[in-house]
């Protein structure tokens, strides 16, 4: 009797793990603490691209227009550029609050009834085969909704109002409110991107996570799932302006680090900044965002370049945090001449310098244990979740859907599965008392 039991026992067990196995899949995208995926990062830098209709062309550019000068790009000659400077990985916009896009977007069209938003070249596809010979991550920046100059394109991915108020910085916030609706649109598109690129694509920075729009821990797992649909090792992080310093998700797995608000660059530019070694206080890969010109995608330069090698390479990147400088570039790539100057010294002063690896990098990792640490951040991201006053009722209230379906029907198949032990152990206790009495 007793091995019977154990069978059954055992055979519950055993089903209660493969349903939770199966129908788990989704859940086990929270980002790992000192996680080796950001390896690429640690001491490197990289630079980033505002590459967008309305930088380049100026004001509501016509999507002819748009698609003359993305198929200008010319991304053999960019590679090199950014081989020549020492970049480690490059970071390109697909879109912002234009609304226009650098690569082929037929879901998005499809979702909006056909109307064209998007170029007839993969800007992205071809980046990557262009930095590949090189070793270059390509990395992707995206917004976690509704753009906000096509209020048709807004209201077609579900989007009802708009956010009142100002950002850090004193920057007026119009951004759409993240109804669930909104949120489950993008993330269909953002998997769809993701499944398109693979391993193609080694991270991305999403930009408008704001307190104020209802960005929460919720919507970052959904996000984060969607994300890493095509490359599980991909790294993600989530900005929320620069008043955020750690990350805020256990779905992150690298601070955004945006730094140095354009209308105030004087008293917050980047010196002011440095790490104590590769990890952030929450145990997350350390980075740092800024722009090498005035603003973001501008030209010309506001640092003094000695000053600014030698501050990026003692306090930024010999202590293993990540550093990724915006620069600008004309239609066709090419990086704007004081600022590739800038960088090519940066990396002849770095590589003149004792080399930066994984042995010799500050690992500030925290002396507590990573379950401590896991538990005490749970508790805090929890704690910000329910004081969040700022998030939109429509996506904090919604019933559960995907990802809480899915907790539904394990929580449903462990249950039936015990409920049936429960019962074969109860009708055999039966059979056996009768056995005994007879």
């Amino acid at each position: 009797m007793k091995k019977f039991l154990t069978r059954i026992i055992t055979a519950c067990a055993a089903v209660v793990t493969a349903v939770s196995v199966c129908c788990g899949a989704p859940f086990g995208v929270s980002a790992e603490r000192y996680s080796e995926s950001t390896d690429f990062m640690a001491g490197k830098y990289g630079i980033f691209l505002h590459y967008l209709a309305s930088m380049q062309l100026g004001g509501s550019a016509p999507l002819s227009s748009w698609n003359e000068l993305v198929n200008s790009f010319d991304t053999d000659a960019f590679a090199k550029s950014a081989d020549d400077v020492g970049a480690s990985w490059v970071c390109i916009t697909l879109t912002q609050s234009d609304g226009l896009y650098c690569i082929p977007m037929p879901e998005l069209e499809n979702m909006i009834g056909g109307s064209k938003l998007s170029t007839d070249r993969d800007l992205v596809l071809d980046l990557y085969n262009s930095l590949e010979p090189y070793g270059i991550k390509l990395m992707l920046y995206w917004i976690p909704g509704a753009t906000t100059a096509n209020t048709a394109v807004a209201k077609a991915l579900g989007a009802e109002r708009r956010v009142s108020g100002e950002l850090a910085g004193g920057q007026s916030n119009s951004d759409y409110m993240l109804n669930w609706t909104v949120v489950k649109n993008q993330s269909s598109l953002m998997s769809a991107v993701s499944e398109r690129y693979g391993e193609k694509i080694s991270g991305w920075w999403i930009d408008g996570c704001y307190d104020s729009t209802g960005f929460n821990e919720r919507v970052a797992e959904q996000e984060a799932e969607a994300l890493k649909s095509g490359n599980k090792n991909a790294v993600v992080a989530f900005n929320n302006g620069t008043k955020a310093g750690d990350c805020r998700f256990e779905f992150e797995d690298y601070s955004a680090g945006e730094i140095c608000h354009p209308n105030s660059i004087a008293e917050t530019d980047i010196f002011d900044y440095s790490a104590e070694g590769r990890w952030t206080e929450l145990g997350y890969q350390k980075h740092f965002l800024t722009f090498l010109g005035s603003n973001w995608g501008t030209g010309g330069t506001i640092y003094e370049t000695e000053k600014l090698v030698k501050h990026c390479y003692e306090n930024i990147l010999s202590k293993g945090a990540a550093l990724t400088l915006d620069v600008r570039v004309s239609g066709d790539g090419t990086i704007e001449a004081d600022q590739y100057a800038q960088l090519a010294r940066l990396n002849e002063y770095v590589s003149s310098m004792p080399e930066i690896t994984l042995d010799n990098i500050v690992d500030n990792r925290s002396e507590s244990t990573e379950a401590e640490s896991e538990e005490s951040e749970g508790a805090e991201n929890m704690a910000s979740s329910q004081t969040d006053t700022a998030t939109d009722v429509s996506v904090k209230n919604e019933s559960t859907e995907n990802g809480g379906v899915l907790r539904t029907v394990i929580i449903i198949a462990e249950a039936a599965v015990l409920a049936a032990g429960i019962v074969l152990i109860t009708v055999m206790l039966i059979r056996r008392k009768r056995v005994e009495r007879k």
